[in-house]
């Protein structure tokens, strides 16, 4: 009868034992507080009120893990439109205008399958400047541009346009500059944009 009512005991005390690891593990489990932006807190809580209950104290007494999560949002610049109708000088041949339509045609098949094709949307710049449409081709060549950043062509072309056909010196010679930064080795673009603030100053 004694061990009986000693069995009974252990069985009793294993009982309590599991109902306690029971509530406090339920009561450690993790919790996640989101913040405002990419900010994640993960704290571990105890039941017992005398321990740290704010986020700050948690954070303090090592209870709480910051992490924190940069993100980076790349905004893309919109490639120009392939539907557009370019505009022809009056003053090109019909062979001219015949052979423009071709080309742009071609290269605009080639970009809506390539759209990030450096070559085609410079070669098809050329073809806008060559048409007469100047701004189509300045729009062309600074995409081009946001494609390759450091490539000194289209910045060049745009300078060229600028000031030589638009007679926009300030304008050309802005462009030249922005050749000259990113290709400061090559004497080409530094004879341009001398050559762009001669006719400038002449033109005044």
């Amino acid at each position: 009868m004694q061990n009986k009512n000693i069995w009974l005991g252990v069985i009793g005390l294993l009982v309590l034992a599991a109902i306690f690891f029971t509530v406090r593990y339920t009561n450690m489990q993790p919790s996640t507080v989101s913040s405002t932006g990419s900010t994640t807190v993960s704290t571990t809580t105890s039941a017992t009120s005398s321990e740290p209950t704010s986020l700050e104290d948690l954070i303090k007494s090592g209870r709480a893990k910051v992490t924190v999560t940069k993100t980076t949002t790349t905004v893309q610049k919109p490639a120009p439109s392939l539907d557009y109708a370019i505009k022809i000088s009056p003053d090109l041949s019909p062979e001219a205008v015949t052979a423009i339509h071709s080309q742009v045609a071609t290269l605009s098949a080639n970009l809506k399958k390539d759209p990030r094709s450096f070559e085609d949307w410079m070669q098809l710049g050329v073809v806008a400047k060559i048409a007469g449409d100047y701004p189509r081709a300045i729009e062309l060549w600074q995409y081009a541009s946001y494609l390759i950043p450091n490539a000194p062509e289209p910045l060049a072309d745009i300078g060229d346009v600028y000031g030589n056909f638009m007679k926009d010196y300030p304008k050309g010679i802005e462009y030249f500059k922005k050749a000259v930064a990113v290709a400061p080795t090559n004497p080409l673009w530094k004879q341009y944009l001398a050559d762009m603030e001669k006719n400038a100053t002449s033109s005044k």
